[in-house]
């Protein structure tokens, strides 16, 4: 389990707040919160995929300023910030990708999940799913665990893999 996945359970068993799940009413305050913290505009973080790759960049920069500063993140701090990311992805997948947002479990299983019928192609394989979800509070929180390992990674490529490798609608 990742660092900030064992985090987040511990912080479920102790009932706290910070790590239910997000209602829909929380998404724009969260995105706001996250444009304040990062220094960023409405036009940088404009709910676009695109945008995934400047949030990508700045939150690595934000991270990297923060410990050459000699700061280190607490516990409740890195919850923050991940239920932020995650305010942010549902926004962004809501609005580009479709579908709804849906808590199952806490922060670590905030989803959109989309009505089919919905077929994945993979080789030779093909299935019909009546339903596809994609878990962006484990994608927030897996993300934040690399971004504080030092590993880059693109959420702009990462929206691009999920939302092509889930989805060829059917008509």
């Amino acid at each position: 389990m990742y660092e900030m996945e064992k985090l987040i359970t511990s912080l479920v068993l102790n009932r706290h707040p910070l790590v239910e799940g997000i209602k829909r009413e929380e998404v724009l305050p969260l995105v706001e919160a996250l444009r304040s913290r990062l220094g960023l505009s409405l036009s940088d973080l404009d709910l676009t995929p695109a945008s995934l790759s400047v949030l990508s960049r700045t939150l690595a920069n934000y991270h990297t300023s923060f410990l050459q500063a000699d700061h280190s993140f607490s516990e409740l701090e890195n919850v923050r910030i991940i239920r932020e990311i995650t305010g942010y992805l549902v926004e962004v997948f809501r609005r580009n990708y479709g579908g709804r947002l849906e808590n199952n479990g806490g922060l670590l299983g905030v989803s959109i999940s989309k009505d089919g019928p919905s077929t994945a192609i993979k080789g030779n394989e093909v299935r019909v799913y009546k339903k596809v979800g994609i878990n962006l509070g484990q994608l927030a929180t897996r993300y934040w665990d690399a971004v504080a390992q030092g590993v880059e990674r693109d959420l702009y490529k990462v929206y691009i893999l999920l939302t092509n490798r889930h989805i060829k609608e059917s008509l």
